[in-house]
């Protein structure tokens, strides 16, 4: 049977071969159906790493601030996918508690204000929504949290363990490159740089 190269960035079900083929399981066709133990343990753990490696907060999954409208209720929701929280224009000391804010200082979700919150939020984005160097380390690492998991071989793991710090390593330079990182954006370093 001959395969089709696709050239995309890799997909759930690239990754979950990718998972299954270091516990040597044959690769699936397909996610639908009657997919068996390991394929199911391997999806729950491509979601689980990408939710860990996600509440890191990169480029791609952060937003600096996010408008949390005021409800007719007086509370305020923050979308479901959100990771971490931190709200940027209030001298409250707000919190996210579930889906909410919560006020610290007033301990009530309850809030009086006639301005919108802003927040710099950390978002859980769908596989699909992620960028090639994100979704190649998670494969990488599920992968080798999987592995561990089912059969413990501690050669397939060491070698998966060096695999897993390269794409790391292309991540974090990903990172760098489409983040625009600079000295000058933060008040502290651009101080003590015009002092020369």
């Amino acid at each position: 049977m001959a395969t089709t190269t696709t050239y995309t960035a890799l997909g759930i079900l690239e990754a979950i071969n990718l998972m299954l083929a270091t516990i040597g399981s044959s690769p699936i066709s397909s996610l639908e159906g009657g997919n068996d133990l390991h394929t199911s343990m391997a999806q729950n753990f491509l979601h689980e790493a990408s939710r860990e490696v996600q509440s890191i907060g990169y480029h791609f999954n952060c937003e600096e601030d996010y408008p949390l409208p005021l409800g007719s209720s007086g509370e305020v929701n923050v979308p479901g996918n959100t990771l971490r929280l931190e709200v940027t224009n209030t001298f409250d000391k707000v919190v996210m508690r579930g889906t909410r804010l919560y006020n610290l200082t007033t301990h009530s979700y309850t809030f009086v204000s006639s301005v919108p919150f802003k927040a710099d939020v950390t978002l859980f984005l769908p596989w699909l929504e992620t960028p090639q160097p994100f979704r190649q380390y998670v494969a990488i690492l599920a992968a080798r949290r999987f592995q561990r998991r089912v059969q413990g071989d501690q050669l397939t793991e060491s070698l998966t363990a060096i695999e897993e710090s390269m794409a790391k390593t292309i991540l974090e330079d990903y990172e760098a490159s489409t983040s625009n990182f600079n000295l000058k954006d933060n008040y502290e370093t651009f101080d003590m740089l015009s002092r020369w």
